[in-house]
């Protein structure tokens, strides 16, 4: 890839019309022109053209409203290369020719260290954590019932926040592929059966979270 950097929105802006542009990577917080009017100016430009938000928030909030101002999609700090390489190959145009990512059974495949590593949580953020936890996997499996792969996606790209904001990479990892397959291919059978193994999954670190058996180690 050949990038093009900018040093705020403004400047970003004037990049634009300097040159074409296949994808638009922005932090969220800049001056002069923060994240979310630049995207809101590109889309006023161009309709297609992904825009990726980074961020160091990992609030449901500031997905919506990374999402509202018109960005594809929006990435937690801090971000492993991996992440944004899934990210970039899921939102870069491809040769026609280029096979569809496959989300495999390995990608969720439970790891032994999915409970290791995390960040020190105060007993109210632990609560907090395994509500909200509990309340997108619920939507997601709605979701995954209903064949609705869009707001399927949603629910995981959230949990891959949350995961990847208390240092659960893990799970985070887990999460990004499924995330991934489903931007790049329809939702199907074989794909279904893998994104049920991952809830099993994270059904399984709910229940050690429930009963107290985590606290995360700082």
């Amino acid at each position: 890839m050949q990038v093009t950097l900018a040093e705020d929105g403004e400047q970003a802006l004037q990049r634009w019309h300097e040159a074409a542009f296949d994808l638009v990577i922005t932090d969220v917080n800049m001056p002069k022109l923060d994240g979310y009017q630049l995207s809101r100016r590109l889309r006023s430009l161009d309709a297609q053209v992904p825009i990726i938000g980074v961020t160091a928030n990992a609030l449901r909030e500031e997905g919506e409203h990374c999402l509202e101002a018109g960005m594809n999609v929006w990435l937690v700090k801090p971000l492993s290369l991996t992440t944004l390489r899934q990210t970039l190959t899921a939102y870069c145009p491809r040769p026609a020719t280029a096979p569809l990512l496959t989300l495999k059974a390995d990608a969720v495949l439970q790891a032994a260290d999915d409970l290791e590593d995390w960040i020190t949580l105060s007993p109210m953020m632990h609560r907090l954590f395994i509500t909200t936890l509990q309340e997108d996997l619920a939507k997601a499996q709605q979701a995954l019932q209903n064949a609705n792969t869009s707001t399927l996606v949603s629910y995981v790209h959230r949990m891959n926040g949350s995961f990847a904001t208390v240092g659960a990479a893990t799970l985070a990892a887990a999460c990004n592929a499924c995330e991934i397959a489903l931007l790049r291919e329809p939702l199907n059978p074989e794909t279904g059966k893998v994104i049920n193994a991952l809830f099993d999954r994270l059904h399984r670190v709910l229940a050690r979270l429930v009963e107290g058996e985590l606290y995360p180690k700082g």
